[in-house]
């Protein structure tokens, strides 16, 4: 049901379900309301995304949580649903339960790359090798380095460079790349260094 914008219970909360007792959401049944909100609640901040392009929730799913509940069960520990199809319902179908890597690496704005004869997303490849994901599409994205050599290089927390290696990369004939690569910092720092605006320290 809706009512000014806000979906209120259709009836589950008389259902003897066990999972909205006393006002004490388990992490499933928030799940269904927070499906059926971004679907059917103008007002929701992610109706935009979802209602509003046209996303829907199944009959049997819309105004049943035993169903829902049935089809899916508990929702495990640190996931959430996601939809295979991003375009597509909130079906049996179509509806999995997701971890976060899971699901950064289905969004509709996700980077994918080519990596060992592998389509993946830049987010998905970053946590695999323990780098840090705006590192990893900077070096893939921004500076177009091949797959092999943006995992391959060593990610440093901080940098922090001496006065004797700020002198050297001003006068480095090679690439911002390469240099970038030997010194454990991005090329954007290295033209920094160029440009003669270096910061001793930078986090990558």
């Amino acid at each position: 049901m809706l009512l000014r914008g806000r979906l209120l219970s259709c009836g589950c909360l008389r259902e003897r379900h066990g999972h909205n007792r006393r006002g004490k959401r388990t992490q499933t049944y928030g799940v269904w309301v927070n499906m059926r909100t971004r679907c059917y609640g103008p007002a929701s901040r992610d109706y935009k995304d979802y209602g509003a392009r046209g996303i829907t929730v199944c009959d049997r799913w819309r105004d049943s949580f035993e169903n829902f509940l049935a089809d899916m069960g508990e929702c495990p520990e640190g996931k959430s649903i996601d939809r295979r199809d991003n375009d597509g319902p909130y079906d049996p179908n179509n509806c999995y339960w997701a971890s976060a890597v899971e699901q950064a690496n289905n969004k509709r704005r996700t980077v994918f790359v080519e990596f060992r004869g592998e389509r993946i997303a830049v987010a998905l490849l970053a946590a695999r090798f323990g780098i840090p994901s705006p590192a990893l599409y900077e070096r893939i994205v921004r500076y177009g380095w091949s797959t092999e050599e943006a995992v391959a290089a060593p990610v440093t927390a901080k940098i922090k460079l001496t006065d004797d290696q700020v002198a050297m990369i001003r006068i480095d004939p090679r690439s911002g790349r390469i240099i970038a690569a030997d010194f454990g910092i991005s090329q954007s720092y290295v033209s920094h260094i160029k440009a003669g605006r270096e910061r001793r320290k930078q986090r990558r």
